[in-house]
């Protein structure tokens, strides 16, 4: 069967823990382990201290199942190795539930941290099994024994640790018991028990007590008992009775009982050692745990032993200048026995053994608080690094930055930013590490102070809100524009803020830089005051070019119409045939001179939008065939010849003076740019259903790749290879571009020799859709 782990893990955690006591919490976590696994039986053994020596811890069985009945069973042997004595647990299971092959129920990794567990719920039995022991021990003592937990020694008591039989049983858990209950005993108790902790010795203390209506004498022994790791501090009492005052040699002996057994139960490792030559004259139960060794082997080694080779210079050093009384110290390094290393605070005390000086020691395990010291000095020594790093790169950065924390709070400002508020002075926004970025003022955009001593700008309050928004992470970032005003100039500045977030992703405060763009502002400024400019000018010569088509086309029809009569003879004939024929050439003349002013004013609506086209279904052949026939003249003059064909159908939706003037003007640009006698063909293609395109080929020199994008732009020039009197005003390609724009079509010129054919010359094809879309 497969076991998870992570669940096995807490199951048996919170067996422990909802357990009444230590032994209890064991019993609860082996039937836990044998419930998880689906065991019949489990058992707990402890190796002792030879092979031989076993100890049962718990016996589980299965409620219900008989572990001995008949049926397949298998066991597992899983060893914890629990130092410094070696525990196996037994599962008995069913064989149905062995996995297969060489597969076991609980695998090696899960044992260790069974394992683990096993060992802290272990020392909960010892430490309670070591305090039944030292309780009977102080109850086997004629005199009275208190522990009091108090912190500052001098304190009220926290906690009654202990108290013996001859005290009333029936005292609260943080009230002295009954007779050092009494008024005024307190006060001659606390400053008994700060003197011993001052002076490293027990105090000795008279009191009078009334009793029950006999005053007597109370006589007490106080002395400080150091902290340790789950004990605050505090102090021990001994009360004799001079009601029965024992022996001499009853004291001694009583005193010497209650001590051992006061040393032997102490969960922290202690021992005695001979002052003059460091060797171990006595240790405890919790030395030998805690080390590794057996009695026999400490009790042969000296306190050089204890310690890694190259500590014992630094022992040797503090042991010459060892304080009298009490002392503390450490951090110091211990070897154990398996040469595993741990660190230890050690409290000594100075006392007679055996009528020679020794040292009472108890050794305290701070490994795990040392090793967190180092990862924590550590870490803050990678901070600092990269809070210098930090400062070296915000100072580096031109422009201003603050760095904030998740209350809003300024953290660090660059270089860049001091020399602004420098140069800003009294009228620098009030932004100071260690405070708030809105300032003592209520911030930026807020009230104004009161009294003319600080006079600090606000920025806008929305520039605030942008800010508190990315602090507490409603947004990632924000940019945002703000201006100042400093010594009478406006200047102008954009604010960039950028959240950060810790491991989790949740808000931990923001980058805020603002750059000065008062230069960009200013060329913005006069970029919009150009295109107004440009765009009142484009206005301007529209309406200009639109009165002025106007007031030339008008005397123009007239010189038209009165050179047509007089070409005509129609008021009777000329007398001389020369001036039939300049009046031809006026006419000529005239009409194109109309054209073109019709070009400009067309092209003055195209550009103001007042130029739409009236749509109605035509034949584009047809169309095509009249702006050739107004081409006539042209054709002509330049010798030059034109091929028209069709297929398909060519009928689209199109205003035909638009197209016509549109296919006139691609037609004349042909004639003039082509060769002189040349050949001028185009080709309307109606074979596709949405829309008809029109070619319209010369044999001229063609374009340049390079001007194909230019010769469409109004009054754009042809390129040098053709003669001047052959060049017009620029106006009959971007004219036709913009014709077939408005019917929502194309226009597109294509270099004939570029594309690869033999022949030189330029192919213009429009494209125009069937039914444009409204």
């Amino acid at each position: 069967m497969a076991i998870d782990p992570v669940a096995l893990n807490r199951r048996l955690l919170h067996a422990a823990a909802d357990a009444g006591g230590p032994a209890a919490a064991l019993v609860a976590w082996t039937a836990a382990l044998g419930d998880a696994t689906g065991a019949v039986r489990v058992t707990l053994w402890q190796a002792g201290r030879n092979a031989a020596a076993i100890r049962i811890l718990v016996d589980w069985k299965a409620p219900g199942i008989d572990a001995g009945a008949d049926g397949p069973r298998c066991e597992q042997v899983i060893r914890l190795l629990i130092h410094p004595r070696q525990v196996l647990a037994t599962l008995v299971l069913p064989a149905a539930m062995m996995p297969g092959g060489a597969g076991e129920v609980v695998p090696a990794d899960l044992a260790r941290d069974l394992g683990a567990q096993l060992k802290i719920l272990l020392q909960g039995v010892a430490a309670e099994e070591r305090a039944a022991t030292l309780a009977a021990a102080l109850d086997a003592g004629r005199d009275g024994v208190v522990v009091v937990e108090a912190r500052p020694v001098d304190g009220p008591p926290g906690r009654l640790v202990h108290v013996s039989r001859h005290f009333d049983p029936a005292a609260a858990p943080a009230v002295l018991p009954p007779p050092l209950d009494r008024p005024g005993m307190a006060r001659p108790l606390r400053e008994a028990a700060a003197r011993a902790a001052a002076q490293g010795e027990a105090q000795a203390l008279e009191m009078l007590h009334p009793g029950d209506g006999t005053p007597r004498v109370l006589k007490m022994s106080i002395r400080a008992l150091p902290p340790a790791r789950l004990f605050e501090g505090g102090w021990l009492g001994v009360l004799r009775d001079p009601a029965a005052p024992p022996g001499e040699a009853e004291v001694i002996a009583s005193q010497r009982k209650m001590i051992q057994a006061l040393y032997d139960a102490n969960p922290l490792p202690m021992w005695i050692y001979d002052e003059q030559d460091f060797r171990l004259l006595s240790v405890n139960e919790a030395m030998v745990g805690k080390y590794g060794y057996d009695r026999e082997t400490l009790l042969g080694m000296t306190l050089l032993d204890l310690r890694p080779a190259e500590d014992v210079p630094a022992l040797m050093t503090r042991l010459t200048t060892r304080a009298s009384g009490h002392e503390v110290s450490g951090p110091w390094r211990h070897r154990a026995a398996d040469g595993r290393t741990f660190y230890v605070e050690i409290a000594t005390h100075r006392l007679d053994w055996e009528g020679r000086p020794a040292i009472l020691t108890a050794a305290i395990d701070i490994t795990d608080r040392e090793l967190a010291n180092r990862v924590l000095r550590s870490r803050q020594g990678e901070t600092d690094r990269l809070l210098r790093m930090q400062t070296a790169i915000i100072d580096t950065i031109p422009a201003q930055v603050w760095l904030l924390d998740v209350a809003g709070n300024v953290m660090a400002v660059n270089r860049a930013w001091s020399r602004f508020a420098e140069e800003m002075g009294e009228t620098a926004p009030d932004v100071q590490v260690g405070r708030d970025f809105r300032g003592a003022a209520g911030g930026y955009g807020g009230a104004e102070p009161a009294g003319p001593a600080r006079m600090a700008p606000p920025i806008q309050a929305d520039a605030v809100a942008a800010i508190l928004s990315v602090v507490t992470g409603r947004l990632p970032e924000i940019s945002h524009e703000y201006r100042l005003k400093v010594r009478d100039q406006t200047r102008w500045f954009r604010m960039t803020a950028v959240g950060v977030t810790d491991g989790a992703g949740l808000p931990n405060g923001a980058v805020v830089m603002s750059v000065e763009i008062t230069d960009m502002k200013r060329a913005q400024f006069e970029i919009m005051a150009a295109q107004n400019r440009a765009i009142a000018a484009s206005a301007a010569k529209s309406l200009f070019l639109a009165h002025m088509s106007h007031e030339l086309r008008t005397p123009l029809n007239a010189v038209i119409g009165f050179a047509d009569v007089i070409e005509g003879q129609m008021l009777g004939p000329v007398g001389v045939g020369t001036y039939r024929d300049y009046a031809g050439h006026i006419a000529v003349a005239g009409r194109h001179l109309l054209q073109i002013i019709d070009g400009l004013l067309d092209l003055a609506n195209i550009e103001s939008g007042q130029l739409s086209p009236e749509r109605r279904a035509a034949g584009l052949d047809a169309l095509v065939r009249e702006a050739a026939t107004s081409c006539a003249a042209v054709l002509r003059r330049y010798g030059a010849t034109l091929d028209i064909e069709a297929r398909g159908n060519t009928t689209a939706d199109v205003d035909a003076r638009l197209t016509r003037r549109m296919i006139g003007f691609l037609i004349d640009n042909a004639i003039r740019y082509g060769h002189r006698g040349g050949h001028v063909r185009i080709r309307i293609d109606g074979s596709a259903d949405d829309r008809v395109s029109i070619d319209i080929t010369d044999d001229g020199p063609g374009v340049p790749a390079e001007r194909l994008q230019t010769v469409t732009e109004p009054f754009s020039m042809p390129s040098g290879s053709v003669r001047p009197e052959r060049a017009g005003v620029g106006l009959g390609l971007p004219l036709a571009r913009h014709y077939a724009e408005l019917h929502g079509g194309r226009l597109e010129l294509t270099d004939r020799h570029a594309a690869g054919e033999s022949s030189s010359g330029l192919r213009v094809r429009i494209t125009l859709p069937r039914h444009p879309e409204a």
